[in-house]
């Protein structure tokens, strides 16, 4: 059964929003758990890292994490953190994110 043209502009419309409101949503829940990385607290500081580090496992979410400033927050805990566990956790976010490595390039030295 094909369906209207009209009906299936509504319906791409309506997943097209939703996409958006998605990523919208995404985005902020990022930014939140960057500013988890930066507190005092190193248990803290781990299950953030941990976070990000499953995030970035998908693909697509590495530029919404290099864009919020997820790559340079990384990259300077590893000077901040003596925390054996925090810098595994640390090193598994990056490995992670290099596998994107020229939008990394791009990104810091650009």
């Amino acid at each position: 059964m094909l369906l209207r043209t009209s009906v299936r502009r509504k319906i791409f419309q309506k997943d097209h929003h939703n996409l958006e409101l998605y990523w919208q949503a995404h985005r902020v829940g990022v930014q939140k758990i960057l500013h988890l990385i930066r507190s005092e607290d190193v248990e803290v500081q781990i299950q953030a890292v941990k976070v990000v580090a499953n995030l970035e496992a998908e693909e697509k979410s590495h530029d919404l994490i290099m864009t919020t400033g997820g790559a340079q927050l990384l990259a300077k805990m590893v000077s901040k953190t003596d925390d054996p566990q925090t810098l595994r956790m640390v090193a598994g976010a990056l490995d992670n994110l290099c596998g994107n490595g020229d939008k990394i390039y791009k990104f810091w030295f650009q």
